[in-house]
């Protein structure tokens, strides 16, 4: 996503979404939003959904300490860690008009009223806490990091 998109997929798609991913773009992601928007079609969208990592007064512990470690993962990419927050301005540097940017708060665990989206919620976080703990633990990502590289994950496989 730091690269321009094959010219044969540039302004070809009527809406480009993309989620959760610009942390990978180390410090360009600015970049990387204007790459996904020179696929969008004159007249069509692009939809970009990333975390702003802000944490509600009223989290308990886990959660605080599930952000704190991805907020290790942003350091180890170099990416900006209220990433969200950026979104905004990118899509206009971009070129995009009628820009419109909206905060989602995301209750988890206990704090979701719904106890079966309450369970989801914890469910997909310890997911999530689990991965990044593998990434932090790997081999791959403490050589990269040492080498003041990026870390790649493609398959079981990490790459520099």
């Amino acid at each position: 996503m730091n690269k321009a998109w094959p010219s044969d997929l540039q302004g070809k798609f009527d809406l480009v979404h993309q989620r959760l991913a610009l942390a990978a773009a180390g410090p360009t992601q600015a970049d990387a939003v204007h790459n996904l928007g020179a696929l969008v079609k004159p007249g069509g969208w692009i939809q970009l959904i990333e975390a702003s990592n802000d944490i509600p007064a009223d989290s308990g512990p886990a959660l605080h300490h599930f952000v704190t470690a991805v907020g290790g993962v942003y350091a180890a990419f170099k990416s900006p860690f209220h990433i969200g927050k950026e979104l905004a301005r990118y899509v206009r540097e971009a070129g995009f008009e009628d820009v419109h940017d909206r905060v989602i708060d995301v209750k988890l665990g206990a704090a979701n009223p719904d106890a079966e989206l309450a369970k989801q919620g914890v469910l997909s976080t310890t997911f999530a806490a689990r991965n990044v703990a593998g990434f932090a633990k790997s081999e791959y990502a403490v050589f990269c990091l040492l080498n003041g590289s990026h870390a790649y994950r493609r398959g079981s496989v990490f790459w520099c």
